[in-house]
């Protein structure tokens, strides 16, 4: 495994999670989907968007970051989206967004079968992201 120095950022990898109740879910989802520059732009490496089985009107996001420090940032800036008609019309129930850091990660299924070369367990390490290599590397401690 492969350790590279956050620059000038708090925490490691962290998680801001957010819960909705939505009022229909095909509009909500047109609304988020106006932000992908804004989320590209502020910091989010990636995000996953859920609905619930019993209750399909719930919605989570998990939205992924490098740092604390970016999850904090991008949680202001939803405060503000929030407060917009546009987004209180679409929301039935709302909990503020709440940031994890990420401690373990576990990847199972076919993209660890498809390529059993690569490291899918990364324990995280406060202050560092990590970069994914190779079993057998030369790129130091590759597993």
């Amino acid at each position: 495994m492969v350790l590279v120095p956050a620059t000038g950022e708090r925490g490691g990898m962290a998680t801001l999670h957010i819960e909705n109740t939505v009022h229909d879910y095909d509009d909500w989802k047109a609304v988020f989907d106006k932000f992908d520059q804004q989320r590209r732009s502020r910091g989010v490496r990636s995000y996953r968007v859920v609905r619930g089985h019993d209750d399909p009107h719930q919605v989570i996001v998990d939205l992924e970051f490098d740092s604390t420090t970016r999850a904090e940032e991008f949680r202001e800036f939803l405060r503000g989206v929030f407060a917009t008609p546009q987004s209180q019309a679409q929301l039935a129930e709302h909990r503020p967004p709440t940031i994890f850091e990420v401690v373990d990660e576990q990847v199972f299924g076919t993209a660890a079968a498809k390529a059993p070369d690569l490291i899918t367990s990364q324990p995280r390490v406060a202050g560092f992201r990590h970069a994914r290599c190779a079993r057998g590397s030369t790129s130091g401690g590759g597993g």
